[in-house]
């Protein structure tokens, strides 16, 4: 569209563009007609170069606005569907003793438990010493056996608890079928084991109990926790995730083998817990 001329003002004989004669009017002629300065058909063309730059504008809010809002939308999902992987979609009322199923499910992760009783440390209840064999990969939280596990928690023949041994090496196995918003703990074990835990006592074991959470990392302790109650001690989703477990197990904290490997492949999730009676 060609711009309009400039126009000498009918009543100041002031040079004006065209469409800033009714502007000008306005405001140095207030009350004065500016009919007789600009035509009907200037006045139009005035008015159509006005809207062309507003439509522009406003175009261009109306494209930045979608695609505002097409980030927020892609942000919100991704940081909902991270918040979904990360947090807990089972809630705190899971049951993890009263649960029976089969192993591998949504988590899969180790954590090693390590007691010292007598000066000595002691190996969890092993299915090759008690000369057991219903299944010999299976130990605590499986063998319908009180040595091994709560007679009033005993799982269907073939099932297994989500937390379980598989020999005496003192790694326990974490496998839920489904993520919940409060880890398990020590106290969840040992309600599916069966056996005491508190400040006074661990299993057949009595006087003081400390308890001790260490995390470990490439086999350095990076941090070290005591619990005055030791059956509050949680069972932490690796770093890496509820199936992660991205540290060699210790064999020297396992009896270099003596009472099994784990059953973990020689990796756990880099959490050891101590409990030490004295």
């Amino acid at each position: 569209m060609r711009p309009l001329a400039s126009r000498e003002c009918p009543v100041c004989g002031q040079s004006v563009k065209v469409e800033n004669l009714q502007r000008h009017f306005a405001n140095v002629h207030p009350g004065k007609d500016s009919s007789a300065a600009i035509s009907r058909e200037e006045q139009r063309e005035v008015t159509r170069k006005a809207r062309g730059p507003a439509r522009i504008a406003g175009a261009r809010r109306r494209i930045l606005t979608i695609a505002l809002v097409g980030v927020l939308l892609v942000v919100g999902f991704v940081g909902i569907s991270y918040a979904l992987r990360l947090a807990p979609s089972g809630g705190s009322n899971f049951d993890v003793p009263g649960y029976c199923g089969q192993e591998g499910a949504v988590t899969h992760y180790h954590v090693l438990l390590v007691i010292f009783a007598n000066g000595q440390q002691q190996p969890l209840p092993d299915n090759r010493i008690a000369q057991l064999n219903p299944d010999p990969g299976a130990y605590i939280g499986f063998i319908r056996r009180p040595e091994f596990t709560n007679p009033s928690l005993y799982c269907p023949q073939g099932e297994i608890h989500a937390l379980h041994t598989h020999d005496g090496s003192g790694i326990i196995h974490v496998e839920m079928p489904q993520l919940v918003s409060t880890p398990p703990t020590l106290g969840d074990f040992f309600r599916i084991w069966g056996q005491p835990l508190d400040s006074g006592r661990v299993w057949s074991f009595t006087g003081r109990v400390t308890a001790t959470m260490e995390t470990t990392e490439n086999g350095d302790v990076v941090s070290s926790t005591n619990y005055p109650n030791p059956t509050s001690i949680p069972f932490y989703t690796p770093p890496g995730g509820p199936r992660s477990n991205p540290e060699a197990i210790p064999q020297s904290e396992i009896f270099d083998g003596a009472y099994g490997t784990g059953g973990s492949g020689g990796h756990f999730g880099g959490e050891i817990i101590r409990l030490t009676i004295t």
